[in-house]
């Protein structure tokens, strides 16, 4: 199992919605993305947490892996390619969500050096998609569950 984190300030309501993440595969100077090419490494049961305005606002269990599909978001039509990836995943919706600043003195030494989830000032980096290692995955998932009792996932 791996864990993930996904920025969704722009799509969360939307990708809650209909249980999935979706990620453009190129730019559009037709680059690929590092954060997107990270839709590809997700296999079912790994742990994705969901990040909107610096809270965690979910964890979800990947339930499939990465398929080709076409942009989902209408209104995101013109900023993000038409081909894309699309993982499903079960959300589990944090009745109290984590503030990530509340926490960042215990996060930010888990962090890497180089294409860091989170900034040293504490915000999230700039991207969608990024593979975390098991000890920020464990702590995540800690500050979940410390946080809302009775959290169970399904893997």
């Amino acid at each position: 199992m791996n864990y993930f984190i996904v920025f969704q300030n722009k799509t969360f309501r939307e990708e809650k919605n209909g249980q999935y993440l979706w990620a453009p595969q190129r730019n559009n100077q037709n680059r690929k993305m590092f954060h997107w090419e990270n839709m590809k490494k997700i296999q079912p049961g790994d742990i994705i947490f969901s990040m909107y305005r610096q809270e965690m606002v979910s964890v979800n269990v990947a339930t499939k892996k990465a398929i080709e599909a076409n942009n989902p978001f209408i209104e995101h039509e013109k900023t993000w390619a038409r081909d894309g990836w699309l993982v499903k995943a079960d959300y589990k919706v944090l009745s109290r969500p984590v503030s990530m600043k509340k926490h960042m003195n215990e996060i930010l030494p888990l962090c890497p050096p180089k294409y860091s989830h989170f900034t040293r000032k504490g915000t999230g980096a700039q991207g969608y998609l990024f593979e975390i290692d098991v000890n920020l995955g464990d702590l995540l998932l800690e500050l979940a569950k410390r946080n809302n009792d009775g959290l169970k996932l399904n893997r």
